[in-house]
């Protein structure tokens, strides 16, 4: 008689193969995880040691880095698995479906915090801050969260790419938008009042004013709006892969 494997089991499995996966594509992977740290040193070289937007440059570097592995990354895995067929053998399989999607989350926010880690480390050692192990924990609670909602996220505009071919253009006339006009690097001080309101319930600005407050205020910081807003694209993002998502091509 077959015992029933535990669904904890199978999550851990999916995880595992999910890390087994990013780690086999490691051109795109890399590039991604490397995209904060360049835009660092791009900032360090340019502005100096001392500029006074150091802790703003790093706040907005590790949001797009958030954003690059966690939604591009986990999103054009997606649609290449969808593509190759993978996603309908596995729906026609007795594997929980959550069990897959999780355990893809899981691998991509662990990947996503991997290249926070060597972010801050960097900028570290290239600007005249410091990092303390005291704020380290929330920095990473933050990213963990922006990790999961731009996931989320992430799947549910899977629907909306054809194929492989047109998925990073897709995708980066979503997230390249929303990092210009979010204040991301610059102040939203500039931007007319309406704007400014608009780009605050993206989940965006919520994830760099997180991270560059409690940078340059040395404690942990995610306000009830902040949070609120991720929470609330978190279950956006689940309510449409739940309802649109397809496991093969149109």
């Amino acid at each position: 008689m077959n015992k029933q494997v535990p669904s904890l089991r199978i999550f851990a499995d999916q995880f595992v193969y999910s890390c087994r996966l990013l780690i086999t594509s490691k051109l795109g992977v890399l590039s991604a995880a490397l995209v904060p740290v360049l835009v660092i040193l791009a900032f360090h070289y340019v502005g100096g040691a001392e500029n006074e937007n150091n802790l703003q440059n790093v706040a907005g570097a590790l949001t797009m880095g958030i954003i690059m592995i966690a939604f591009a990354t986990h999103a054009t895995g997606l649609v290449a698995a969808r593509d190759q067929g993978i996603l309908k053998r596995l729906h026609g399989s007795p594997l929980p479906e959550w069990c897959y999607f999780a355990g893809r989350t899981a691998a991509i926010s662990l990947l996503t915090m991997l290249g926070a880690g060597i972010a801050i480390v960097i900028a570290n050692f290239v600007y005249t801050i410091t990092i303390t192990f005291a704020i380290t924990l929330p920095i990473f609670v933050t990213i963990l969260l922006g990790a999961i909602t731009w996931s989320t996220i992430g799947t549910a505009v899977v629907r909306l790419i054809r194929d492989s071919s047109t998925s990073q253009t897709i995708l980066t006339a979503i997230w390249l938008p929303l990092i210009l006009v979010s204040g991301v690097f610059f102040p939203l001080s500039g931007e007319p009042n309406w704007l400014q309101d608009i780009v605050k319930l993206f989940p965006v600005e919520p994830i760099t004013e997180s991270l560059a407050r409690t940078l340059h205020n040395n404690h942990a910081y995610l306000s009830v709006s902040s949070l609120t807003i991720l929470l609330a694209w978190t279950v956006l993002g689940v309510i449409v892969s739940l309802t649109t998502f397809k496991w093969e091509r149109s």
